[in-house]
């Protein structure tokens, strides 16, 4: 009897967890700046928790996909503000 009331219980709060987790990741856009770091491979170096999420919400988000893309099309060049991840050196 208890093994069953805390396998509903613990199937209850996972349950919640994945609902809440759905909820908070489909009512929330990126801005801009978000999507701009996310481009230029910065999101994932200063926050890999953000970088996952934002990736996860381009999974079913139209209208960031279609934001990032207008920012890619306006010519948002990869790397522009901080400068190249790793650069090559020249003998």
């Amino acid at each position: 009897m208890i093994l069953t009331i805390a396998l509903v219980v613990g199937l209850a709060y996972l349950l919640y967890k994945i609902g809440y987790k759905i909820y908070l990741t489909r009512t929330t856009c990126a801005d801009d700046e978000d999507l701009r770091d996310y481009w230029n491979g910065f999101l994932e170096a200063e926050n890999p928790k953000g970088y996952k999420q934002l990736r996860e919400h381009l999974g079913y988000c139209e209208a960031c996909r279609d934001r990032l893309n207008e920012i890619i099309a306006e010519g948002e060049t990869r790397y522009k503000e901080k400068g190249p991840i790793m650069t090559r050196r020249r003998f």
